[in-house]
Parts: structure tokens; C-alpha cells; sequence
């Protein structure tokens, strides 16, 4: 299995916007490519941030490989649709976790 994390953060302004970003276009955008089950989306809690809020997205493939391709093909675009959308008031951070 590997994994790829994608972690947002939303200015105080723009959450409200987002939610129902995250839950009407990322969502349904991210179980089309890797299913229902292969999907969590989290609101993470945490003291460190202050202003605003961040969320993570964990999705799910049966191998480095694809998620590697989906990492190469998919992310910039969604991306993009992010920042036409939202501009810098949210930000992604995609990760591909390793197991150690």
C-alpha cells in the first residue's frame, strides 16, 4: 500500500468557502480516482496554528507506482483548480509518505 497526504490550509476568511469546496469538489474529485474506501478526509486539529484552519486528505493505492502517477498527473491540477479558485488563501501541501 502507499499513501499520499495532502494537507490544506484555509485563512480565516476563506474556511467556510472551502468546506464546501473540500466536500463538493475535492471529494468527489479524489473517490473518483481512488474509490470510497480509499479516501479520509480530516480536519486536523492543533495549537500551533492560530489563524485559520488545515485539513488532510489521505488517499489510498495498492502501490508506489500508482500513487506516484496520480502524484506526476493529477495533483497540479488540482492545484490549479485550487488557486484560480481560492488564490493564496488556501494552500496545498502534497506528501507521499514512505513507510519506515
Amino acid at each position: 500500500m502507499a499513501i499520499l497526504s495532502v494537507s490544506f490550509h484555509a485563512t480565516p476568511e476563506k474556511i467556510e468557502d472551502w468546506k464546501v469546496y473540500l466536500q463538493g469538489s475535492v471529494m468527489p474529485w479524489a473517490k473518483n480516482f481512488c474509490g470510497e474506501k480509499r479516501v479520509l478526509l480530516s480536519e486536523i486539529e492543533t495549537e500551533v496554528v492560530a489563524e485559520g484552519k488545515n485539513y488532510n486528505l489521505l488517499l489510498f493505492f495498492d502501490n508506489a507506482t500508482l500513487r506516484n502517477h496520480f502524484f506526476d498527473e493529477k495533483i497540479a491540477l488540482l492545484i490549479k483548480d485550487i488557486t484560480a479558485t481560492f488564490g493564496n488563501e488556501v494552500m496545498v501541501f502534497p506528501s507521499k509518505l514512505n513507510q519506515i
